[in-house]
């Protein structure tokens, strides 16, 4: 198995993909409203541990990670457990699949760079917003869409 390896897609142009950070995803309201919840509980925990500690990593209500907020501008979604936000200390480790990328994603690594600056331009067509931009992502919609106008 190959090791992880980040992928561009997922902060894309001010654009962030939270696809991996659940499953079975509910509607785009209850999402958003999950991922608000989350953001107030971060603010009133404050210590990052205990913030992940508070849930299961089971307990994902309307197919939402408990870990997964807001940022500051409430226009992406980021986790506070990510080593990005933790001078490299990665808190998702024993409590999060840290190895899990998209089909798209992994798609995507595979390919020679004038190919994914072709999907990265097809990307750029649509002006989706952070819960359509993610279910497409995470459902694989843009990659079977790119695939259609490639040939």
């Amino acid at each position: 198995m190959k090791p992880y390896r980040a992928t561009e897609l997922c902060q894309l142009d001010g654009r962030s993909c939270f696809g991996c950070c659940g499953r079975k995803w509910g509607t785009k309201e209850e999402v958003l409203v999950q991922i608000g919840t989350n953001t107030k509980e971060l603010a009133e925990i404050k210590d990052r541990m205990q913030f992940r500690l508070r849930a299961d990593p089971d307990d994902v209500p309307h197919g939402t990670c408990r870990n997964l907020v807001f940022d500051k501008e409430n226009e992406h979604a980021l986790c506070p457990l990510h080593p990005a936000q933790n001078n490299g200390a990665d808190l998702r480790v024993g409590h999060c699949d840290i190895n899990y990328l998209c089909k798209t994603a992994k798609q995507f690594n595979k390919w020679d760079r004038e190919k994914q600056d072709k999907f990265i331009a097809f990307l750029r067509k649509y002006n989706h917003d952070l819960y359509d931009y993610s279910m497409h992502m995470d459902q694989n919609i843009y990659f079977k869409e790119f695939k259609k106008e490639e040939k």
